[in-house]
């Protein structure tokens, strides 16, 4: 890592925990503004990967961003997660994934491409103005990419996903198929970061939120997110995307806005909606 301009040896290795929930010494580079930030940007770690290999290899050459386990950043610990998912299988990740949580939860429209048959289904994305920056004619994901990306870069739909959430709500098992222990969906889905609030970008802290496995997690009431029920969790993604699920109403809602940059605006609008319309 750096320290004044000069690296040194970080204070101890990184673990799967810490790539797990964001606190291995990693960065994405574009949220940050610091030295190792403007490495990763220089370095193009993402963008001009063309392999896991290549990835790798940038990634090494890199400086830990601060201390693994120090704090939290959002950051490409993901990739780094699908990376060792093909150490670790000795498959590639699309393989992997299709293998053993896509084909056995019955998600067929999800996966890193979309084929020629689905083209007409797959939805434009939009800027703000409505202003078309991508349609299913144009976009990149009418091919299969060389680099697997773990942190971004599958297509889904709204029941495919759901199909994924459920499997969760049920503790790890749907329709006779179990991926996950109860307790390992249990240990996933608290918070392991110190405290109950962790910053999400530049002057941006969300109190009463913590982080699992995975998933942010709502440890206490906010004004952050007013409507959120303590015990919920969820992510987003680029494109506005969003998911949350309220393990105590057994409840989980996914929203696809499809616009950049991202907005909170559809889940916000809806989620006080949905808890109100629950019949205790």
């Amino acid at each position: 890592m750096l320290e004044d301009g000069e690296r040194v040896t970080p204070n101890r290795a990184p673990t799967v925990r810490d790539l797990l929930r964001h606190t291995a010494g990693l960065t994405y580079g574009f949220f940050g503004d610091s030295a190792v930030d403007k490495l990763y940007v220089k370095t193009g770690i993402l963008a001009n990967s063309n392999d896991t290999a290549t990835f790798l290899r940038k990634l090494g050459s890199l400086p830990l961003a601060y201390q693994p386990g120090e704090k939290w950043v959002y950051s490409i610990s993901v990739d780094v997660q699908g990376a060792l998912i093909e150490e670790v299988s000795g498959q590639s990740l699309d393989r992997f994934l299709k293998e053993k949580i896509l084909e056995p939860l019955g998600m067929h429209d999800t996966g890193f491409h979309v084929p020629d048959e689905k083209r007409n289904r797959f939805a434009s994305l939009y800027a703000k103005g409505q202003i078309a920056m991508e349609n299913n004619e144009e976009s990149d994901y009418r091919f299969p990419p060389r680099f697997f990306s773990g942190g971004g870069g599958m297509v889904s739909t709204a029941l495919d996903y759901a199909k994924f959430l459920q499997m969760l709500i049920n503790g790890g098992e749907l329709s006779g198929i179990r991926l996950l222990k109860e307790e390992t969906v249990q240990n996933m889905t608290r918070n392991h970061l110190e405290g109950s609030a962790f910053p999400i970008g530049i002057n941006d802290t969300r109190d009463g939120f913590g982080f699992g496995l995975g998933f942010n997690i709502v440890t206490a009431k906010s004004d952050y997110d007013k409507d959120a029920r303590v015990g919920e969790y969820g992510w987003g993604g680029m494109a506005s995307t969003h998911f949350w699920v309220s393990p105590e109403d057994e409840l989980a809602v996914i929203t696809m806005e499809q616009t950049i940059p991202y907005t909170w605006n559809l889940e916000r609008s809806i989620k006080g909606l949905v808890y109100e319309a629950i019949i205790e």
